[in-house]
């Protein structure tokens, strides 16, 4: 591995970003995606933390929103809930049918 192409954050706690200017010394990180300002901010730890990912991340840090799509090669990645903000609509199934349930019952037991 040459390059990590995206570095996605679910929160901003030491255990999940604690690592990432070591790792980012390591190997070139392409795009940081996160779903914005931690709801944790007014704690100081996490405040150093959040403050220390955005300076890092720069310009290439990109805020997921619910509804956005993550660009993975062969996988269809939806975000349906960030920053506390869910999507509105069914994530559906691209075009799959859904299968026919009518007439199925719960299996005794």
């Amino acid at each position: 591995m040459t390059r990590i192409d995206i570095l996605l954050t679910t929160h901003f706690h030491g255990d999940h970003i604690g690592a990432m200017p070591a790792l980012a010394k390591l190997i070139p990180i392409g795009m940081y995606m996160d779903h914005g300002e931690s709801v944790e901010i007014a704690r100081p730890n996490v405040a150093v933390a959040y403050k220390a990912y955005t300076d890092l991340a720069g310009a290439s840090r990109r805020i997921l929103k619910a509804g956005d799509k993550i660009p993975l090669k062969g996988v269809d990645v939806e975000v349906v809930i960030s920053g506390g903000q869910a999507i509105t609509k069914p994530a559906g199934r691209r075009g799959r049918k859904e299968p026919d349930m009518r007439g199925l019952q719960a299996a005794s037991r």
